[in-house]
């Protein structure tokens, strides 16, 4: 595994804006429903698994999940389940990401690994916090992931390189 980058001001400058902006996308500015949410909320720490890899993108997941809910409880409870999927996730995504070039087979390939945990451990979370069915929340928890898939890996490789290319000119 790739040793983590030496923390400086600017790193963690860098990350804690970014994981604020994540809170604000996916609390404010994002569609929630009780078994799915649609957003842009990934971005964010997709920059971060860009730049910085997949220790620093674990803890920003689990940093920006706890934090969301302690700051935002009344769009949900807390359950770790959630900050551990965003932690597994993150992870992936910045294990895949991180000192790659911008192209397209690495970002569909950590948007099918990171999507599938998320799908597959927030279905089971849901199921364990509110009894819906596990069976029955996911086909439209399917949908919705094959269409974010799609809008991330875009996203992803327009917006997200774009901003981690000016993150290193700076």
């Amino acid at each position: 595994m790739k040793t983590p980058l030496k923390p400086t001001p600017k790193i963690f400058i860098t990350i804690s804006l970014l994981i604020a902006m994540q809170i604000i996308l996916s609390r404010f500015l994002s569609i929630q429903t009780p078994i799915l949410r649609i957003g842009f909320a990934f971005l964010p720490l997709s920059v971060i698994s860009i730049l910085f890899g997949p220790f620093y993108s674990s803890l920003s997941g689990a940093i920006s999940d706890i934090l969301g809910a302690l700051l935002f409880p009344s769009s949900g409870v807390y359950f770790p389940g959630f900050t551990l999927t965003a932690f597994l996730s993150n992870g992936i995504t910045g294990a895949i990401l991180y000192k790659k070039p911008r192209h397209i087979k690495y970002i569909i390939c950590a948007v099918i690994l990171s999507s599938l945990t998320e799908l597959i451990i927030n279905t089971l979370n849901l199921y364990i916090i509110s009894g819906y069915g596990f069976l029955s929340a996911l086909p439209a928890r399917i949908f919705s992931s094959l269409c974010m898939m799609i809008v991330k890996t875009v996203v992803i490789y327009k917006a997200g390189y774009f901003i981690a290319s000016l993150y290193n000119k700076s």
